[in-house]
Parts: C-alpha cells; structure tokens; sequence
C-alpha cells in the first residue's frame, strides 16, 4: 500500500444501501424532504417552529419523576445504490424524535448527565403518542 489507504469496500448488488431523504411532518400534515440536492438543516430551531408537534409528560422509570417531552415525526428513506431512481425496494424507516424537558435516567444530575432526546421506531399505523407510551414500557435509560 506504500502509506495509502489501506482499506477496500465493495458495493454488494441489492444490498448496499444509501441515503436519499429524511423528512418531517409539518404543522398542516404536509411533509419537508431534504435531499442531496437540496439539503435542509432539520434540527435548526426555524425547522423546529414548522414542524407538528406533541407534548406528553413522561414518567421517568428511574425514580418516577414526570418529565415534558416534545415529540416530532421524521422519516428516512434508504434504496439500493444502484437503484436509487426507482423506490421499488427502498427501506422507509419512520421514528419520532423526543425532546425531554429536563434530564432522564440513572445518569441525571451526575457528571455524566442524563438523556435530553432520544428517537424511537413507529410502527405502522401507530400514534405518536402510542409510540412514547409504548417507548415508556420497553425502554429503560441506564
């Protein structure tokens, strides 16, 4: 290799996937895509403002505490890297994204500090708030 990069991949055939979008749900139920052509900074506060929320008040497993929570849909979507123009065997996965209020977990108030946000899958047909719920039983923050 003579100081080059010593690392090889290969592009597997339907296997290899890349990115093509990310979106989220807006206030009027209209989705936002950001793509490679025209990139969108989500997570800045202007987005923030545009997009549908929920607030929910979550019951920390650690001590019981209730904490606010902010819940946001986005969506992302994945095609095979040789087929990215037709969306025949793309992987659309939705979550939603949680913004707690203070900090949850074993962690908070220590050195290390708690969690402040997390995602969490969607499934098909389920609620935002079903899926918090649901996040809130299977979920522990350590």
């Amino acid at each position: 290799m003579n100081g080059g990069n010593k690392w090889w991949t290969w592009d597997i055939p339907f296997f290899t996937k890349q990115w093509v979008r990310t979106s989220i749900l807006l206030k009027g139920g209209t989705w936002e895509h950001s793509t490679k052509g025209d990139h969108k900074e989500f997570y800045e506060e202007e987005w923030k403002s545009k997009q549908k929320m929920w607030y929910y008040d979550y019951t920390d497993s650690y001590d019981g505490t209730v904490v606010g929570a902010k819940i946001y849909v986005e969506e992302r979507e994945w095609r095979p890297k040789w087929l990215t123009w037709t969306n025949k065997f793309a992987k659309v996965r939705r979550t939603i994204d949680i913004d707690f209020d203070k900090e949850v977990g074993s962690r908070k108030g220590s050195w290390k500090g708690g969690v402040v946000g997390c995602g969490y899958d969607l499934l098909p047909e389920e609620d935002p708030i079903d899926c918090i719920k649901r996040m809130e039983k299977e979920r522990k923050f350590k």
